[in-house]
């Protein structure tokens, strides 16, 4: 009730004790606008600020999150939408940001990722995502194991096959520094092959579409790639995709089987994007968040901003989204721990 003591000029009204308190009660029954409690006790979420730990035009966390913010702003959902980016040490500063500003942040979600985790895991990023409040999981970057179109692998199996007959015969790559979320997913792969993901040769290619270009240069044999890196040499078909790292097909790649189809089926590993609050948000405003995202992606103003955003969506609410994140960065650390980076 301060700040509605505060917000009012008491000499208007000549309250006695009893009426203050019978009008007090009044308006806790009634919704309060801007983000109050209403009678059920529920949060109403009348403007949502999306904070992007990168900087603007940086890649698919911008994306999504202009991409929210215009499904929002164009279906009324709320009545303001922004978007705000604070770049520095891998997502870190942002995350200060929102704890630091936790009183100022009631309002703000951040969009938060697996290669965020796998930093912190490498000791480079000294957060945990049970720092911060879960609203929801909300979308996934699809992850290929892809080869040139004249390589002799036809199949994952058969790169498979050769891995256990000698583990330094082939040789990996992707746009990932060591033990980050494309050489985790080649490790996860190789861990339940039954290979040391440590014995296989790694080569980081680092810079946009590096990795592809040795591929297809012949200077690697098999590339870990989100689905949208390989999807143009797909479909000129100077690449083939072996398998896709995820537990359904990849739409973008109707005819990539994924690793449960070739023989692997606990070896999905993906790079996931969730929202998150600052780490003092209460149950009840962290759930509402949830609702208006809910509402959001059932709409189809968010399904064509998605389109156009290339996002592809794995939403699911909490529980199950808190789950999803705990276990994915233990996931991290078992495999981080298996290549001898972990921290």
């Amino acid at each position: 009730m301060q700040s509605f003591i505060k917000g009012t000029n008491m000499s208007m009204y000549h309250l006695n004790r009893r009426s203050f308190l019978t009008s007090t009660a009044a308006i806790l029954a009634s919704t309060v606008v801007g983000g109050g409690v209403a009678a059920a006790g529920q949060i109403s979420i009348d403007r949502i600020n999306f904070l992007v730990p990168f900087s603007p035009g940086s890649g698919s966390f911008d994306l999504t999150c202009h991409a929210a913010a215009t499904a929002l702003n164009t279906t009324k959902l709320v009545k303001s939408a922004t978007v705000q980016n604070i770049d520095g040490g891998g997502g870190a500063r942002a995350y200060e940001h929102l704890a630091d500003h936790s009183a100022d942040s009631r309002n703000t979600i951040m969009l938060v990722g697996t290669s965020m985790m796998a930093r912190s895991g490498k000791g480079a990023f000294p957060y945990k995502i049970g720092d911060l409040t879960a609203v929801a999981r909300f979308s996934i970057e699809p992850l290929t194991f892809a080869v040139k179109a004249d390589s002799r692998f036809k199949s994952l199996k058969d790169v498979v096959a050769a891995l256990r007959a000698d583990p330094a015969s082939i040789r990996f790559s992707s746009d990932s520094d060591p033990g980050l979320s494309e050489h985790l997913c080649a490790a996860k792969m190789l861990a339940k092959a039954g290979i040391a993901p440590k014995s296989v040769t790694y080569v980081p290619r680092t810079g946009h579409g590096r990795h592809i270009e040795a591929m297809l240069a012949g200077e690697v044999d098999v590339v870990v790639a989100a689905a949208a890196d390989i999807l143009e040499h797909y479909k000129d078909k100077s690449a083939r995709v072996l398998a896709v790292s995820a537990e359904k097909r990849a739409a973008q790649l109707p005819d990539a089987p994924t690793l449960a189809e070739v023989g692997l089926p606990d070896a999905f590993f993906y790079n996931a994007r969730g929202f998150f609050m600052a780490p003092s948000t209460d149950a009840a405003r962290a759930n509402a968040m949830g609702d208006v995202l809910e509402k959001m992606v059932a709409t189809p103003e968010w399904e064509k901003a998605a389109k156009e955003a290339e996002v592809t969506m794995l939403f699911a609410r909490l529980p199950e989204a808190k789950t999803f994140f705990e276990d994915q960065e233990r996931d991290v650390h078992v495999l981080q721990t298996a290549l001898g980076v972990a921290k």
